[in-house]
């Protein structure tokens, strides 16, 4: 390791800095790759993904169509310039393209006849005997009354949860008809868990992103060609620089030094290492960490999500005027499931041909017919407990030679991931321009 002479004080530790050092990155999400990306120039970097592709929770599927390759998304799909500032300033740096999509939500349940989705009065109406049922007209004025509470400063005091909130602002129907699936689906965890989601966090992530509005809603978008379009314009500052199949058994950490010890029996010796892995992986790698990491990383749980991208419209809603970007279903919200169950449309989120429909499910109840391809992914799931570590967590950085990068650190969406990438690069000397 070469580095000037001095050092520099930050947040009351010191960080040497170094003309060029050798930086192991664990994982290829948008959190590592984003760190790689930004460090490879100054620094002699180095990135392990256990999976034999790159990009993680960014998977782009090329499924033939009648008219040739189709590229779907199945994971990251969709962002906007306001809320993902950081990404978008990548994507221009990348030269990636962008285009306008809808971003719709539609609701169903089984067992109460109820469907129902915002596009328009079409789609509130997507059941006409929604008009003239006095308990739809109930449930449209306490999504009113909803957001009007969620506007309000002081809206989150003596309501730690999601659930505490609706019952504060809202009502049962509201939570399992609105607030709950809305909330399951943006989180991709199942509504027993989105009921213990923090109300603080949820309340400022919908008036960030205006969703407690109904005008002046955010322009959304998503990439040409697939998501992985901007993995691929990565790649080209890093290909061989990145390790695919190559699963990290262990970090042993010394005074000046970390070692990894790899699957196939080998290690290597880096100057830092970033651990751009979920919260569970990366304390599950780390040999010794200290009662900080434990604790904090150790307060975190992660949702499986069963992911299909297939081709039967049955997972649609049964109106085709409730035919949303994102569609979640429920059999009985008395009883809801575990886990997430909703249908991302990929004709309107992609732009895609509309002559076939090109969906991806999570969870289904039944396997869907025309199946092209399935995947698993997981999701950090949001507590009380778990949201208040993310800041500490961050504060760990540098110590013993160690990084925690991950969207879990923030709201736990692509901008969030990224964002602590560049927090952690900044931190050894990269810039993003």
């Amino acid at each position: 390791m070469r580095c000037l002479s001095g050092l520099v004080q930050r947040d009351s530790r010191q960080y040497r800095l170094c003309s060029e050092m050798r930086i192991a990155v664990v994982g290829t999400g948008i959190s590592g790759l984003g760190a790689a990306w930004l460090l490879a120039p100054r620094h002699d970097v180095h990135v392990f993904e256990r999976e034999s592709r790159v990009g993680g929770h960014t998977h782009t599927h090329r499924v033939d169509g009648p008219h040739g390759s189709v590229a779907v998304d199945s994971g990251f799909i969709v962002y906007n310039e306001e809320t993902y500032p950081l990404l978008t300033k990548l994507f221009a740096a990348l030269g990636v393209r962008s285009q306008p999509i809808d971003m719709s939500f539609s609701f169903e349940c089984e067992r109460c006849r109820v469907v129902y989705s915002g596009l328009g009065l079409g789609g509130v109406l997507a059941d006409p005997r929604n008009a003239v049922r006095p308990g739809f007209l109930k449930f449209l004025a306490s999504i009113q009354r909803f957001h009007a509470a969620g506007r309000r400063s002081g809206a989150t005091r003596d309501a730690p949860t999601l659930r505490d909130f609706v019952a504060k602002a809202g009502s049962e129907v509201l939570g399992c008809h609105y607030a709950y699936p809305l909330a399951s689906a943006l989180w991709s965890t199942g509504i027993p868990s989105v009921e213990r989601f923090p109300t603080d966090m949820f309340v400022d992530f919908f008036r960030r992103h205006r969703l407690f509005q109904l005008r002046g809603r955010l322009q959304w978008l998503s990439i040409p060609g697939g998501s992985s379009t901007y993995v691929r314009a990565m790649l080209g500052r890093l290909e061989e620089r990145v390790h695919t199949g190559f699963p990290v058994r262990s970090v042993v950490r010394r005074e000046a030094s970390c070692r990894l010890h790899f699957a196939d029996g080998t290690s290597q010796e880096f100057d830092r290492v970033i651990l751009a892995t979920h919260a569970d992986e990366a304390l599950a790698i780390l040999q010794k960490p200290s009662d900080a990491e434990r604790e904090l990383l150790g307060a975190w749980r992660y949702a499986t999500n069963e992911t299909w991208v297939h081709s039967d419209p049955a997972f649609l809603p049964s109106r085709a005027a409730a035919y949303a970007s994102w569609n979640y279903h429920v059999s009985d919200c008395r009883n809801p499931s575990p886990v997430t169950t909703m249908t991302y449309n990929l004709n309107r989120l992609q732009r895609l041909d509309p002559a076939t429909p090109w969906l991806v499910t999570l969870n289904p109840s039944r396997p869907p017919n025309r199946v092209h391809d399935r995947v698993t992914y997981t999701h950090p799931v949001y507590t009380v407990a778990s949201a208040a570590t993310r800041s500490s967590i961050s504060a760990l950085n540098g110590e013993r030679g160690t990084y925690f990068c991950g969207a879990y650190l923030g709201f736990g969406f692509h901008e969030d991931g990224f964002q602590s990438a560049v927090e952690a690069a900044e931190q050894l000397g990269a810039t993003l321009e």
